[in-house]
């Protein structure tokens, strides 16, 4: 099991700096996971997760839909990479499963803004595709086929084009 640090409890960050942070992280990230210094790279994403899901869970999801939703599943999806190049292919799948579920929670809520939503559901294609890349791979698990699942036969919430 992946050890999760817990989102802080300080209010969540406003749209652009929050952005600007997870981008600083994210590449920090990225270069010590290109030096392989996974150690370092996994410290990095985490923080940008706990970030991105700060976004995703406050005003900055209004103002910032598809940075916060892109920020997201990008950050998850790079500690995916990192905990699979470190040989821990169960917690490289939980964060594959884990974007997916929460965009497919985030897409098929009835309060959802239909803006969100559409970004939602643009994400979870990509979402979709990586679980559908790594099933190609790995094999299917009984995971990756409830999510692959979920997201074929969800039943989202009708546009009605005036909540925005």
């Amino acid at each position: 099991m992946r050890g999760h640090t817990p989102v802080s409890t300080h209010p969540a960050p406003q749209s652009a700096d929050g952005l600007v942070h997870w981008r600083r992280l994210t590449r920090r990230g990225n270069a010590a996971f290109a030096a392989d210094r996974l150690d370092l790279a996994t410290r990095d994403y985490a923080r940008a997760l706990q970030l991105a899901t700060a976004l995703v869970a406050g005003p900055a999801l209004a103002a910032s839909a598809d940075d916060c939703l892109a920020a997201l599943v990008v950050a998850h999806h790079n500690l995916s990479d990192t905990y699979e190049r470190r040989g821990d292919d169960a917690a490289a799948l939980d964060h594959l499963c884990d974007a997916h579920d929460a965009l497919m929670r985030i897409a098929s809520e009835a309060g959802t803004r239909d803006d969100i939503r559409l970004h939602a559901v643009r994400h979870l294609t990509e979402a979709r595709i990586a679980l559908l890349r790594w099933q190609a791979v790995h094999g299917a698990c009984a995971r990756t086929a409830a999510s692959l699942r979920a997201s074929a036969t969800v039943a989202f919430p009708p546009f009605d084009g005036a909540r925005h």
